[in-house]
């Protein structure tokens, strides 16, 4: 998967917003909001981490089992791809 550099990350207030530019202002009217586990895949995915290093790193830091950790994160990165802010 290859980040969208259409997108940028800002932090306003604590919460962590995805705003597109170039191309996608006109595509996409407003930003996506982020939680705070959506916020650190994001940010792994940047870093060109595996899907299984994330699940890992997400499994440090929330307190759920894997299997609820893995459906979440495929959801979301489900999203992630329809919104085309991650590319195939």
């Amino acid at each position: 998967m290859t980040v969208n550099k259409d997108f940028v990350v800002r932090t306003v207030a604590g919460e962590t917003m995805l705003v597109p530019v170039g191309k996608n202002v006109l595509k996409y009217n407003g930003i996506f909001t982020l939680s705070e586990s959506g916020a650190m895949i994001y940010k792994l995915l940047c870093e060109g981490k595996a899907d299984e290093e994330i699940i890992a790193a997400l499994n440090e830091s929330f307190d759920a089992d894997e299997a609820t950790l893995k459906n979440d994160f495929d959801e979301f990165i489900q999203q992630l791809k329809n919104a085309e802010i991650i590319l195939p």
